[in-house]
């Protein structure tokens, strides 16, 4: 109630106040809202006097300001940058927060498997240079960067392809400790012609040290007895003993890769046994093509399994004991 009735004082007030309605016999009780609103708008004015709230204008300030940087185009920075008095680093400074941006996204996509170091980088611009620019340009790698950027390619996804591209063709100039990287075309040819000149030895080391990233005075006998790294050494191990072969047939490589394999059993692979497994491969293939000549055909191999064991004979199960004894004793 005393609320209302200052509200009419005040407007009271204002109708005494008018000059025109003062000796004016006008009734104006009827048009109490115009009287009113003008109240409420006086009211509603700040208080010069009044302390400001600087804190939440400046936090909107900064979340405005935020949000415009992160919504800032390349365009809108030229833009800027060319008008009068802009700061002429404004533009490079954006392009530089933008590439960092990127390559920090693909760190962390790529994770462990990248090492950081100035050596991986040229590489990775060099490569998006040439696959996607079709030429790398004479100049420093943060200058083909801004030309990248400039062009649309400089991305995270085109990172991460380049990346993926060096990582397995073994280009990559510096992989994660102990990581088996793949060997490069240059390599796989230099250990050819090694090995084809009987420096076989000198062919199995240089594919060692190339795959583990080893420096030529690298003690590699820590290497050969490492079993996690067996099957790698055995791959180099194969790869230069084909090469020094001449009469080697890689029309059957995969007959003969799976042949070593089976022939060696739980042996790791040296050039001895790759050579006794060669002579036995070629004497088990002249067999095959004898009898395909003569119209011999295969036998049928006896259902080992254990739910064939019941419809074995004894002579075929001595066989099989046999078959099996032989098998202990090559792998020994």
């Amino acid at each position: 109630m005393t609320q209302k009735q200052t509200l009419e004082q005040k407007m009271q007030e204002l109708r005494e106040s008018d000059p025109f309605a003062a000796d004016a016999n006008i009734d104006l009780r009827g048009l109490p809202s115009f009287l009113q609103a003008e109240v409420e708008e006086l009211e509603s004015r700040p208080d010069p006097f009044d302390q400001i709230d600087t804190m939440q204008t400046t936090i909107s300030s900064k979340n405005g300001l935020r949000n415009f940087l992160q919504n800032l185009d390349n365009e809108s920075v030229k833009d800027a940058a060319s008008r009068p008095g802009a700061d002429p680093r404004l533009l490079a400074d954006h392009l530089d927060r933008e590439a960092e941006e990127v390559g920090i996204e693909f760190r962390q996509q790529v994770g462990s498997e990248y090492v950081q170091c100035e050596e991986n980088y040229v590489a990775l611009v060099d490569w998006l240079c040439s696959e996607c620019l079709k030429y790398c340009p004479d100049q420093s790698p943060e200058d083909n960067v801004e030309l990248l950027q400039s062009k649309g390619w400089w991305t995270t996804e085109n990172l991460l392809v380049a990346f993926n591209a060096l990582y397995q063709s073994g280009e990559l100039p510096a992989y994660p400790a102990g990581v088996a990287r793949t060997l490069t075309a240059t390599t796989l040819t230099e250990m050819q012609r090694l090995c084809q000149m009987g420096q076989v030895l000198d062919g199995i080391a240089l594919g060692l040290r190339k795959t583990f990233d080893l420096n030529q005075y690298a003690n590699l006998d820590k290497v050969l007895i490492d079993p996690a790294k067996t099957p790698v050494v055995n791959e180099v191990i194969l790869f230069c003993w084909k090469a020094a072969q001449p009469d080697y047939d890689s029309r059957q490589d995969e007959a003969f890769t799976s042949f070593v394999y089976s022939f060696a059993g739980e042996r790791g692979l040296n050039i001895p046994i790759c050579q006794s497994a060669w002579e036995a491969f070629k004497t088990e293939q002249k067999s095959i093509f004898r009898d395909r000549a003569l119209g011999i055909k295969e036998p049928e191999q006896p259902d080992f399994s254990p739910e064939g064991f019941d419809h074995l004979d004894d002579k075929s199960l001595e066989d099989l004991r046999l078959a099996v004894t032989r098998e202990r004793a090559k792998s020994k």
